[in-house]
């Protein structure tokens, strides 16, 4: 009986609806509702401050959100055991753009030196939507910058990176010395969409700095921005991870704004609570454990 009651109130804590939660798992709203308030009962505390169309949960609330992911990962964790003690089950990872483009394979190949028949299921797409499928226990760990809300996640660092604002080359910012990101705003901005790490990080530069840039063009991918910049559209935010062989060659140039911190790092994410089957944590240690030359950080 507790454990459905607490598989109601994550879906409650995840969705902030009542009525969301009842639709996800097939409940009537009254019965998620009843379900909110017998526990509440139960433990004698408010769960949620209820507003009109809004749900807050409460600190009691969160203390009992910790408590309850724990005790099903434990439950998860005993599951996997019981039933495949003698089965490596696959390995299930989120990357960024960034990972899946520039960095994992080299990862994946020394994996499968040592691993030559585990089967490692990739999804590759933007830092917001990896986060979430990671609350939902769909995937194992995650490859990707710091997320940018407060969390309870484990994170350990693995690459450095950095933010680079490229330009074509024979563009008039590049002959100006001393740029400054308020000297830039102005300009046209080709950005990559919301809920990407890399316009997350440069949001927040931007807000830090008192500027609101609004993008000019918006694309999930960094071959339309790269070929908006070569037509002149304007300027480009983007990790150096994606563009290093364009700026290597010259087809683009990077513009350095001196006020600002570029520096962005990568990190191995994951629940500190979330099992983990000894094929998945041979490779978080493959990873950790790379030497590359970019490979420090400054914190």
């Amino acid at each position: 009986m507790l454990i459905r009651q607490l598989n109601v109130f994550l879906t409650v804590c995840r969705t902030g609806s009542m009525t969301a939660a009842a639709e996800e798992l097939y409940m009537t709203q009254p019965a998620v509702s009843q379900t909110i308030r017998d526990l509440e009962e139960h433990y004698e505390t408010k769960l949620f401050d209820r507003f009109p169309r809004k749900l807050v949960i409460t600190e009691s609330g969160k203390i009992l959100r910790r408590s309850a992911e724990r005790l099903l990962n434990n439950l998860e964790e005993m599951e996997i055991t019981l039933r495949d003690c003698d089965k490596e089950g696959p390995v299930r990872i989120g990357v960024n753009l960034s990972v899946g483009n520039a960095l994992l394979m080299k990862y994946l190949r020394r994996f499968r030196e040592r691993h030559l028949d585990s089967e490692v299921r990739v999804c590759c797409t933007r830092g917001s939507l990896l986060e979430q499928k990671l609350n939902d226990h769909e995937l194992d760990f995650l490859m990707m910058e710091k997320p940018a809300h407060e969390n309870d996640y484990s994170m350990d660092p693995f690459y450095s990176d950095r933010i680079t604002i490229v330009v074509r080359p024979d563009d008039p910012l590049l002959a100006r010395e001393d740029l400054t990101l308020a000297d830039l705003a102005g300009h046209p901005f080709l950005l990559r969409e919301k809920g990407a790490g890399v316009r997350e990080q440069f949001d927040h530069i931007c807000m830090s700095k008192g500027l609101t840039i609004k993008p000019h063009w918006e694309s999930s991918s960094t071959t339309v921005l790269v070929n908006a910049v070569l037509a002149g559209e304007g300027i480009a935010v983007l990790p150096y991870l994606m563009i290093r062989e364009r700026i290597a060659e010259g087809s683009l140039r990077e513009l350095t704004v001196k006020d600002v911190n570029l520096s962005r790092t990568l990190y191995l994410i994951r629940h500190p609570n979330k099992y983990l089957s000894e094929t998945a944590r041979d490779l978080m240690e493959i990873i950790l454990q790379e030497d590359t030359d970019e490979k420090t950080f400054d914190f």
